[in-house]
């Protein structure tokens, strides 16, 4: 899935370099992230939600195609890593010589690596302009389980929808420098990881459901070339 998403970015992108500025940025990007989630147990099949919320601060590059004559814009922005968030829950211990008790602290921790989006912005009225894209990024789990249960990493796509203003850089002239000042939302598909450890009774795994919603406003400095 990410490499279908380069291509189609690279072809995009390519397709447009003849008649658009090129420019690169800096973002501060201010979100709220918001991930819920269920766990099915392997053996008894009991479910157990859970939801965690972080406000964080994220930086962010990005690297666009701007038309000169009616400012449209394609571009890709790229964050290298952000945590998701964390859990923690103690187990009782329902029989204490029972050799295989469970009982313990678990810990979910999940980061979203690696995170791209191709996006689109076109002016509307004035400096403000509306703007879409595609994320793709991975889920990288790195939990602590009194099972021993261990869960894979998998790729999410996600869509943000935003609305922005555009401006120079007062005091800085022709310099080709800008500011850009948006609000976005990205919500990112369900997923379901599966525990590498099954149940020696029911030979099910231990399954996890989550989803992740985020909410920004990103604060950017470009500059055009």
């Amino acid at each position: 899935m990410k490499k279908i998403i380069v291509a189609i970015s690279a072809l995009i992108i390519s397709s447009s370099i003849s008649f658009a500025d090129i420019a690169v940025g800096v973002t501060a990007n201010f979100a709220s992230l918001d991930t819920s989630g269920t766990q099915t147990l392997k053996d008894t099949g009991a479910k157990t939600s859970a939801s965690a919320s972080e406000d964080v601060t994220i930086p962010e590059l990005f690297i666009e195609y701007i038309n000169p004559n009616h400012g449209a814009t394609i571009g890709i922005a790229f964050i290298p890593s952000q945590e998701l968030g964390n859990k923690s829950r103690a187990e009782a211990v329902v029989t204490p010589d029972k050799a295989d008790d469970d009982s313990g602290t678990n810990i979910a921790k999940a980061d979203l690596a690696d995170h791209m989006m191709v996006y689109a912005a076109y002016p509307i009225y004035g400096p403000l302009y509306v703007m879409g894209g595609v994320s793709i990024a991975e889920i990288v789990t790195q939990e602590t389980l009194t099972t021993g249960s261990t869960y894979g990493n998998e790729d999410v796509l996600g869509g943000t929808i935003g609305i922005g203003l555009r401006g120079s850089v007062p005091y800085i002239g022709d310099s080709g420098a800008y500011v850009k000042l948006e609000g976005t939302f990205t919500d990112y598909e369900d997923i379901e990881l599966k525990s590498g450890v099954v149940d020696a009774v029911t030979g099910q795994a231990n399954t996890v459901t989550a989803e992740t919603e985020v909410t920004a406003v990103k604060l950017s400095l470009g500059w055009k070339f």
